[in-house]
């Protein structure tokens, strides 16, 4: 029987290596890496020597949809996914309704399975009862979220959530930052709130927990040199810790958000030109496993007003790879780091199986990109509902030409070409 697809003429990371040859795909697997397939497939695709990547795992993605769905729904957030070279999106769950039941885990699942173009897996925020995190497990979430706020409410017994975490093989991610009276007017007072020593102390306060009761800990978006010093001394003590950090934490100051205001607005806030050197140095080194997007898609009347009102975030999904294929031309990061960063990594610290790497008998999501492709950062062409980003105008130099998912071409020279439904629902039952 003839495969499903065939990829000739591709370069693609195997082996710690660039290997040139040709990717044959059948039932939406890889069933054979070699120098020249003697065959024919339904699907041919001559990639012309470009780099063929694992699929991008994008671990931190807000795709709203419920009662947000004006913002970003399923299919036009999986769609920026696509678009962006990214394969396997996991959701956060600060939602509305907020995602703390198998009852909204088990409808998130059901719609997004008739919307999405790439995998989706779900995170939960703790449920109201520690007990209530084994029938959540079994609903397959990916993993629990801690928000600053949940202190507030559960810090005397964080303790015992991360326990049953823990006891159900589930990691917890937090979001370094301590509940803090939102009391700013203006980009300078807001970076006085939020500095980086509050992101330090919220990334020792949840790590504390997570040693005592030997529960798996991921650290969202860091941001500062502090936390990276803690992240390198607390990993020699404790492996079971992993962390991420996002493009605009690499490339945007706080010098720019001072000048930008409203639009630059994210939390954790942009940092000196001193901690985007230690993030980077960080990332090269490994220290820093991941790069994420936190894509926080909003209306552009939600970023256009005054700074204490305005939404924090902005869309990532179709910007993150070309700004780091960009870094990676300019030789700030290898192309192996980048694979383990946005690959790899993730799978391994998630538990995603058969996905992350190229290689026979894993699934079939792969990123075609073409490395020099010159490029304008055009947010009007966003597949994202927020036509809007930081990064509006930057130049782009290397681009996803083609995302394949689960063995189908979803999306190929910026056009989604798969229909609804072509994800499927990432779940992690062991």
């Amino acid at each position: 029987m003839q495969p499903d697809l065939i990829i000739r003429n591709a370069k693609f990371p195997w082996r710690n290596r660039l290997t040139e040859g040709e990717i044959v795909i059948s039932s939406g697997k890889i069933i054979k890496l070699c120098k020249s397939f003697q065959g024919r497939g339904e699907k041919i695709i001559n990639a012309s020597r470009k780099i063929v990547l694992p699929g991008l795992i994008d671990v931190h993605v807000h795709l709203r949809d419920l009662n947000q769905a004006y913002k970003e729904d399923y299919y036009t957030g999986t769609c920026a996914a696509a678009a962006g070279g990214v394969t396997t999106v996991l959701d956060m769950p600060n939602t509305n309704p907020r995602t703390n039941s198998a009852k909204i885990i088990k409808m998130k699942k059901h719609i997004a399975s008739k919307k999405a173009v790439v995998n989706v897996g779900f995170f939960s925020l703790f449920p109201n009862k520690p007990d209530d995190i084994r029938e959540l497990a079994r609903e397959g979430v990916v993993a629990f979220k801690v928000y600053p706020e949940d202190l507030r409410e559960t810090s005397s017994s964080l303790h015992i959530f991360f326990e049953a975490a823990a006891a159900n093989r589930k990691l917890v991610a937090a979001h370094p930052e301590l509940p803090l009276q939102e009391t700013y007017t203006s980009p300078h007072q807001f970076l006085q709130l939020h500095t980086s020593f509050v992101e330090t102390i919220a990334a020792l306060t949840y790590t504390e927990p997570a040693i005592k009761t030997n529960c798996q800990l991921h650290l969202c978006h860091i941001t500062s040199e502090f936390t990276v010093e803690i992240v390198k001394k607390m990993k020699t003590c404790f492996p079971l810790l992993s962390c991420e950090v996002t493009p605009h934490h690499l490339l945007l100051t706080q010098d720019a958000l001072e000048k930008e205001g409203s639009p630059l607005k994210v939390l954790p806030p942009l940092r000196s030109k001193r901690d985007i050197k230690a993030l980077w140095k960080a990332i090269n080194q490994g220290i820093i496993d991941v790069v994420a997007s936190d894509h926080a898609p909003h209306q552009k009347a939600e970023k256009e007003i005054p700074f204490c009102e305005a939404a924090s975030g902005f869309p990532g999904l179709e910007t993150t790879l070309p700004l780091m294929l960009t870094q990676l031309n300019k030789g700030r990061i290898t192309l192996q780091r980048l694979v383990d960063a946005f690959s790899e990594r993730p799978a391994q610290i998630f538990r995603i199986t058969n996905k992350g790497k190229v290689d026979e008998g894993y699934d079939a999501d792969l990123t075609i990109i073409e490395p020099k492709k010159i490029d304008k950062i055009k947010p009007e062409n966003f597949h994202s509902k927020a036509k809007l980003s930081p990064f509006e105008g930057w130049k782009t130099k290397g681009k996803p030409e083609i995302t394949i998912v689960n063995g189908i071409v979803v999306m190929e020279q910026g056009e989604i070409v798969a229909p609804q439904g072509t994800g499927r629902i990432i779940e992690i039952n062991k």
